[in-house]
């Protein structure tokens, strides 16, 4: 059974499914970032989570539309590298949670996302981006590199990543009973 809260997350999953799927950023700035990712990186692989591994290329679109603001805000390219760093590290740091959450949702086998939620996520997009263009939308996940199967994962990942952020999380002791009342 998916909780009330689940059509806001499908929203929410649509949005960011759409933002992955935009094409790599061409700005000087991030085919750099992602120059000196490769650089640092020399496999691609940036961290691995439960044998998924993060790519440079991820990271470097997570970090890409903040970088024209950093530029504005640094006082000179020292700096502007320095807080590039930090950010690159924020987003490992992100896409790891990320990758735990989707996860723990899916071990869990009385858990799934119904089908039809993913297939309207896709037609919303197609139909937002694309115009309702279906061939327009092939040649672009062609372009990415992906597969019809593999964005079909990763509007899944999207939705249950939403999902998951949306419910509370637990924190130590949170299990444990209130204590107990002093008797006077």
């Amino acid at each position: 059974m998916i909780p009330t809260r689940f059509p806001l997350a499908f929203a929410a999953a649509v949005l960011g499914a759409a933002a992955f799927a935009q094409s790599v950023t061409t700005s000087p700035e991030a085919l750099a970032l992602n120059d000196r990712l490769t650089l640092r990186y020399a496999n691609g692989i940036v961290a691995a989570v439960e044998g998924r591994a993060i790519t440079a290329g991820e990271v470097a679109r997570a970090v890409a539309p903040l970088l024209p603001a950093l530029r504005q805000t640094t006082r000179d390219d020292q700096e502007y590298l320095r807080r590039v760093d930090q950010l690159c590290e924020t987003a490992v740091a992100d896409l790891k949670t990320r990758a735990e959450l989707i996860r723990e949702f899916r071990r869990d086998a009385s858990r799934h996302i119904p089908t039809q939620y993913v297939d309207t996520a896709i037609a919303d997009d197609i139909a937002a981006r694309f115009g309702g263009d279906r061939g327009k939308f092939l040649e672009h996940i062609r372009a990415q590199g992906l597969t019809k199967d593999q964005y079909r994962q990763t509007v899944e990942d999207n939705i249950i990543y939403h999902y998951r952020r949306g419910q509370p999380t637990k924190t130590p002791g949170t299990d444990a009973p209130p204590p107990a009342k002093e008797r006077k």
